[in-house]
């Protein structure tokens, strides 16, 4: 099994090439939008950062109000991670 410094690397460099793929695929590759042009190719990447904000937000809501209830730090490394 690798360890973890190394399946984070792994995985840090997999998610640059597939942002950079997903980058030239947004500029060549997606047809322009009849209404909007150009314009609306930033919500490829703006819908899906605002959504993964969100969600993180929610969750360290969630895991810090079961924290603050229950007191059991496996709610608090949980938020930390």
């Amino acid at each position: 099994m690798l360890s973890e410094n190394k399946t984070i690397t792994i995985l840090s460099i997999l998610a640059a090439i597939l942002f950079v793929f997903a980058f030239f695929m947004v500029i060549f590759y997606a047809p322009i939008e009849v209404n909007m042009g150009l314009v609306q190719k930033v919500f490829y990447f703006h819908m899906s950062a605002a959504w993964v904000g969100m969600l993180a937000f929610l969750m360290a809501a969630v895991f810090g109000i079961l924290y603050l209830v229950h007191k059991d730090l496996k709610w608090d490394r949980l938020l930390a991670s």
